[in-house]
């Protein structure tokens, strides 16, 4: 069997896979839907640190085929399962070094092979099952939305007050539905027309361009005590990082939420001068249960987001136009591979 693997940037290569009898600890998953949104098309282009060949696929949606034997879990056969994209570990792959003193993970389709395969051997632990009020399609938001709830549990209490969230892309919107599921203030802050259009479609009602009158809006809506907390999105962000720092009253929180690339380059100055605390997060696991628990309750709304659906063997293709997208500026770069066909 063949499946497609990143042998460098922007150059993707059939090779042959094994197909694995689940190990210790290990589930066999049918994969079902992968998403690809805009960090795995620079993943694709190499503004992000790989180790090639890889997989690539970070979030993904799949049926519970097989167990290893005598394995201590409540996932059993024929389970709905999202699959926690991060993997502990001591060692990167390949020449990765851990920085000193940071505990090592793996990223799916980035640092370890993702889920764009027709089958995949995971650790259970990592196995997350999927009501039935759940769809496959909306389980793929799962980790952005989990990275959202992890974002917003390090701001100081939110209730009644005013965030601001840096970054209309998908996870920024979703961030300002939980804000208001939360009884908070979102106030939306991007570089592009278009993308601040479709958030106000979305039902974001504060959503303002990065312009020469972005001090003045926000001024008016907090009353010139601006905003409680920001967070800022490090993905697929076209707002200079210094933004989020500027609309931040002093003394309060700014987190850097998601995967960076490479080219994200922070300037402290005005956060020092305004003594902000700078907190970053890119590890949701703690929330994933959470978020299905959201998406459940249909507390997020991800059905807006346009899509478009691929089969496996046009990955390729699906990775031109993710990147046609991109140049358009587009809030939703989002694209639905399918691997194995529907449950």
């Amino acid at each position: 069997m063949k499946t497609w693997h990143l042998i460098a940037p922007k150059e993707l290569k059939e090779l042959e896979l094994n197909d694995e009898l689940p190990r210790d600890g290990q589930a066999k998953v049918k994969v079902l839907n992968v998403l690809l949104n805009s960090f795995d098309s620079m993943v694709y282009d190499g503004n992000v640190s790989v180790s090639y060949p890889v997989i690539p696929g970070r979030y993904a949606v799949g049926k519970v085929v097989a167990l290893a034997e005598n394995v201590d879990t409540a996932v059993e056969k024929g389970n709905r399962v999202f699959i926690d994209p991060i993997f502990p570990d001591e060692h990167f792959k390949g020449d990765s070094t851990p920085l000193l003193g940071m505990q090592s993970e793996k990223a799916a389709g980035q640092t370890m092979d993702g889920f764009l395969l027709p089958y995949a051997s995971v650790n259970t632990k990592n196995l997350y099952i999927l009501p039935e009020s759940v769809s496959t399609e909306n389980a793929l938001y799962t980790y952005l939305i989990a990275l959202a709830v992890s974002a917003l549990d390090k701001l100081e209490e939110i209730k009644g007050k005013y965030i601001a969230v840096v970054g209309a892309t998908e996870l920024g919107i979703i961030l300002c539905q939980l804000l208001v599921y939360y009884q908070a203030v979102p106030i939306l802050i991007d570089s592009y027309l278009d993308r601040l259009e479709f958030a106000r479609q979305c039902g974001v009602t504060y959503a303002f361009l990065n312009d020469e009158n972005l001090d003045a809006n926000i001024n008016e809506i907090t009353a010139a005590a601006f905003a409680d907390g920001v967070i800022y999105v490090a993905a697929g962000n076209a707002v200079v990082n210094s933004v989020a720092f500027r609309v931040t009253a002093p003394q309060k929180n700014v987190v850097f939420c998601g995967f960076a690339p490479n080219s994200l380059q922070v300037n402290l100055e005005l956060a020092l001068k305004k003594q902000l605390h700078v907190i970053c997060v890119s590890n949701a696991q703690a929330n994933i249960s959470s978020a299905i628990n959201l998406l459940a309750n249909k507390a997020v709304n991800v059905s807006m987001f346009a899509k478009k659906t691929y089969p496996l063997e046009q990955l390729p293709q699906a990775y031109t136009d993710i990147a046609g997208q991109r140049k358009s500026n587009k809030s939703t770069h989002l694209t639905i591979i399918d691997c194995y066909g529907k449950l």
